[in-house]
C-alpha cells in the first residue's frame, strides 16, 4: 500500500495498492466531481445574478446540499452493487448508505453481498446495525452483562425462565422520575412470580445515579454503565428517548415496547397470568 500527500494536509492523502484502495480512490473522483461542479455552478450563478439576499443564499445553499448527497447516494449505492464481493461494500453500506435509506431497501442491499464476505468485520458491523433497527415485538434480546449498583455484572442470561421487565431511565430524566412510582408498585405487586425488573440507567455520573435509586426505593436490580445515551444496552435495544422499556418473556423474547403507566401494569399482569 502506498500513501502520498502533504503532513498538513493528511486528509487528501492518495492511497493505492490495493483493489479496494483502487475502488475507494474511484468513489472519491466521482464524488469531488460532483461537488466541483456544484461550486462551479454556485460561482457561476453568483457572476450572473450579482449578490443576493440572505434568504435566497440560505435557500439554495440548502438546495445545493440535498443536490450532493442525493447524487452521492446515488453512486454509494451503484458502486455498492458493482463490486459485491469486496469489503468495500459493506464497507460503504454501514458507514454511508444505512443512516439515509429505508431498512427495507437496507436489508435487500445486504442480501446482494458476496457469501464470500460472510464473517468480516465490515459484515458484522452491518447486520449489528441491522438487528438493533429492527428490534420491535418478536425480537430476541442480544445477551448482555452491565455493572449492578453494588459492583456485581448483572447479566441477562441469569433471569433466563423468568418475564424480565428492562426499564431504561436517568437520575435527571423529569418523566423517568414520574413514573417511577408506578414501576415501584408494579414490582411491589409482581415480585416473586417468575418476574424481574432490571434498571439500566443512562447517567455518567455514579454519585446522582446511586443517589435516585435510593430516593425513589427503587429495589430491584440497577445497572450502569456510566456512559449516558452510548450505554451498549440501550444501543441494542434502539433506545433514542426515556422512560423506556422492553418486556421479555422467559425465552428472551421481546413481547412489548415502551409501555408505561396502566397499560405497562396491565401487560404484566396479562403475562403472569394475574387478574385486574
Amino acid at each position: 500500500i502506498r500513501i502520498k500527500g502533504k503532513a498538513d494536509d493528511f486528509y487528501n492523502a492518495e492511497v493505492r495498492g490495493t483493489l479496494n484502495n483502487e475502488i475507494l480512490r474511484y468513489y472519491t473522483l466521482l464524488t469531488r466531481y460532483i461537488q466541483d461542479s456544484i461550486s462551479a455552478c454556485t460561482a457561476i450563478d453568483g457572476l450572473r445574478e450579482g449578490e443576493s439576499d440572505a434568504a435566497t443564499r440560505a435557500a439554495r445553499y440548502k438546495q445545493r446540499g440535498e443536490l450532493y448527497r442525493e447524487r452521492c447516494l446515488a453512486i454509494e449505492k451503484e458502486l455498492v452493487l458493482r463490486y459485491p464481493e469486496q469489503p468495500f461494500a459493506p464497507l460503504m453500506l454501514v458507514h454511508d448508505i444505512a443512516y439515509r435509506i429505508p431498512l427495507a431497501e437496507l436489508k435487500d442491499f445486504r442480501s446482494r453481498l458476496s457469501p464470500e464476505l460472510e464473517g468480516h468485520p465490515y459484515v458484522r458491523a452491518l447486520d449489528e446495525f441491522i438487528g438493533i433497527q429492527d428490534f420491535n415485538v418478536g425480537s430476541r434480546m442480544p445477551d448482555f452483562c452491565i455493572p449492578g449498583i453494588q459492583g456485581k455484572e448483572i447479566c441477562l442470561k441469569d433471569y433466563r425462565g423468568k418475564y424480565v421487565l428492562l426499564d431504561f431511565w436517568a437520575s435527571w430524566c423529569g418523566p423517568c422520575r414520574r413514573e417511577m412510582p408506578n414501576v415501584v408498585n408494579l414490582y411491589k405487586s409482581s415480585k416473586g412470580m417468575k418476574f424481574e425488573i432490571i434498571g439500566i440507567s443512562l447517567d455518567s455520573q455514579e454519585k446522582p445515579w446511586k443517589k435516585a435509586v435510593e430516593e425513589m426505593k427503587m429495589t430491584w436490580p440497577q445497572g450502569c454503565d456510566l456512559r449516558g445515551w452510548n450505554s451498549e444496552v440501550a444501543r441494542k435495544c434502539n433506545i433514542h428517548a426515556i422512560p423506556a422499556t422492553v418486556l421479555l418473556d422467559p425465552e428472551g423474547k421481546v413481547v412489548a415496547l415502551n409501555l408505561r403507566g396502566e397499560a405497562l401494569t396491565a401487560k404484566v399482569k396479562e403475562v403472569l397470568g394475574k387478574k385486574k
